[in-house]
């Protein structure tokens, strides 16, 4: 276990269930646990506990228990809109309070951060010359605190890539998949499992198959 200045951590915390998720499994976590500064989390009370495990928020990330329903809301255009107070605080009237952190941190101003976008569900969709090559680019971005994915369009990515200041940039994380779309059926459907499986672990993307729910033929034809 890595060290950590105790101004960094937060110790002997309690969580009575429906919080926390081991990240190795989907087993419910219930007992102590301490937080890095980082938003990460781990069982026991302290760092010195021995064999810590980490765990992951599962309240809020788009499903159940039983049964995962990831939110795939259809296009709108909420916004953040953040406004000054008279002592220099910046207040979200819609968003996560770790945004208003970010920003108080960084010392911005209304005239910086007016109005800011929360990334929305709008998937691309293939045209006739990415079937006629056999493969399109699928955008995605993940939330940096929870298990939540959002498949965006190109737009919507380079933004947060490029940490443009008109959407919430900070609190996600962006990536894109190259995704087959015409072949042989079985071929196609094998080489996306592959793609998906190769960028889970490589990119820590914890449960993206579940999201996609194991559809590896999505725009095939």
């Amino acid at each position: 276990m890595a060290y950590y200045p105790k101004h960094y951590i937060t110790t002997n915390l309690y969580t009575s269930g429906g919080e926390y998720q081991y990240l190795d499994s989907s087993v419910e976590y219930i007992g102590y646990y301490w937080k890095t500064g980082g938003n990460r989390y781990f069982t026991g009370e302290t760092p010195l506990t021995k064999n810590p495990q980490e765990i992951i928020i599962i309240s809020n990330t788009g499903y159940d228990q039983d049964s995962i329903k990831f939110q795939d809301n259809p296009i709108n255009t909420q916004k953040v809109n953040l406004a000054s107070s008279g002592d220099g605080e910046i207040n979200a009237n819609i968003g996560d309070t770790i945004i208003n952190n970010y920003l108080v941190a960084k010392g911005a101003t209304i005239n910086v951060y007016k109005t800011r976008y929360i990334p929305q569900y709008n998937p691309v969709t293939p045209t006739q010359d990415d079937y006629q090559m056999g493969e399109m680019r699928r955008y995605f971005v993940k939330k940096s605190n929870e298990l939540i994915y959002i498949e965006v369009n190109k737009e919507t990515y380079v933004k947060i890539q490029k940490k443009d200041s008109e959407i919430t940039w900070e609190m996600y994380i962006p990536f894109f998949i190259s995704w087959s779309i015409s072949g042989e059926k079985e071929q196609v459907s094998q080489t996306n499992k592959n793609i998906v499986d190769l960028n889970m672990v490589e990119n820590k993307l914890y449960r993206f198959n579940d999201y996609l729910k194991n559809d590896y033929l999505k725009y095939y034809k």
